[in-house]
């Protein structure tokens, strides 16, 4: 009882000194206001890439209408759509940078759609073509909003070339209204099917929620959990960095041998646990929670894993200058190759390796394996195992 008693005022004193360093209240801190300022920007009006559109005679163009709608109540995605009332507000916004692009549908574009699946080119509004896009430069996000675009307009395009292929086949003779209206009614059958096309799993058979189900999940948050698990592995390392000073400056000097195995360890958790309990909430606040329960065993098993893996690498490098140089690079290389925002595996294909010593990586993939998990307990035991070992044999050094 009284070495409990012990080891609570020494989490209790330890928890005062963090709290009263500006750069781990920094960084917990960080946690919940990233979270909100990544889930406020994934709202429809703050997408990355907008789209304008112009439509001629908007509201007495049926097919167009439908079309603008279809792309403007998008649920989710990198592109967002929005509306402008001229040719000129149109052009004006691209040249400003306020739309990657912009798009012009004419007045009586069902007319000039079906003029074009007739091949009936001299009657088209925009040369050949039927929608103008007015763009700046050519780049990849560009093709992506042409995508977008067609496949709105698909639906429409494809039953105004199959009615008119019926009506002008030699193989099907006569080809009436009602024969149309039968053939239409069949296929309109497959159209009201609400099976999804595709349906995404992770490499292990679990299936991957948010993606699946995205109608309130944008892209922007996705990226939170990895910038939590990296505040996270920052608040570690900031206990680090306490500890080596105070080892530095003579403070366990006064600390029995017997304690100091434990101390050390203290040193490192007790920040790791709280960015733990923020970040958790932070995970929360972002909306990219797949299942609450997982998500509570993942952050332990994350918060577990990382104090043992600091623990271990402030062990073998002994020596404060030598880690604090390694602080931001290290933190770097998680966000990148793990990967939080950009995934550079396709150009540098040996970092695939490299993602396997780096702990956010086992923390991304800990919600969805079994195996990410299962290493992730093994490290904190190890780190655990390692630390105590190590003091153990400090001990035995100096009494000999």
């Amino acid at each position: 009882m009284n070495h409990f008693k012990k080891a609570l005022i020494w989490i209790i004193l330890l928890t005062k000194r963090y709290l009263k360093k500006p750069l781990f209240l920094i960084t917990i801190l960080s946690i919940p206001l990233l979270s909100f300022a990544l889930k406020n920007m994934s709202g429809e009006d703050e997408r990355i890439m907008r789209v304008a559109i112009y439509e001629e005679e908007a509201g007495a163009n049926p097919l167009a209408d439908k079309v603008v709608k279809t792309v403007l109540t998008r649920e989710s995605g990198a592109i967002s759509f929005y509306t402008v009332d001229s040719p000129e507000d149109l052009k004006r916004e691209v040249q400003n940078g306020n739309a990657i692009c912009g798009y012009r549908f004419p007045a009586d574009f069902e007319k000039h759609l079906t003029n074009y699946i007739k091949k009936d080119m001299d009657d088209l509004p925009y040369k050949n073509a039927v929608i103008q896009c007015t763009l700046i430069e050519d780049r990849n996000f560009i093709h992506l909003a042409h995508e977008i675009i067609f496949s709105s307009v698909y639906d429409d395009f494809s039953r105004i070339a199959l009615k008119d292929y019926m009506y002008h086949s030699t193989y099907l003779g006569d080809f009436t209204e009602d024969d149309w209206k039968e053939l239409s009614d069949i296929r309109n059958q497959y159209d009201n099917m609400t099976l999804d096309f595709f349906k995404f799993y992770y490499a292990d058979g679990t299936e991957n929620e948010l993606i699946n189900h995205p109608e309130d999940q944008s892209y922007l948050t996705l990226p939170v959990r990895g910038l939590v698990y990296a505040l996270i592995l920052l608040a570690a390392m900031t206990g680090a960095i306490l500890l080596f000073r105070d080892m530095e400056s003579g403070f366990f000097d006064a600390v029995p041998l017997s304690r100091r195995n434990l101390l050390s360890y203290l040193y490192i958790m007790i920040p790791s646990v709280m960015a733990g309990l923020i970040g958790f909430f932070g995970i929360l606040i972002s909306g990219t929670t797949e299942n609450i329960g997982m998500e509570i065993y993942n952050t332990i098993l994350y918060v577990f894993m990382t104090i043992g893996f600091i623990s271990i690498l402030h062990i073998l490098l002994n020596n404060l200058n030598r880690f604090v140089s390694i602080l931001p690079i290290f933190i770097i290389i998680n966000l990148i190759i793990c990967p939080v925002f950009i995934n550079v595996q396709t150009a540098v294909p040996a970092s695939v390796y490299i993602k396997w010593i780096l702990p956010v990586n086992y923390g991304i993939r800990g919600n969805h394996s079994f195996v990410a998990r299962m290493l992730m307990l093994s490290i904190g035991v190890l780190g655990l195992v390692i630390c105590l070992k190590f003091q153990h044999l400090r001990k035995m050094k100096h009494n000999a």
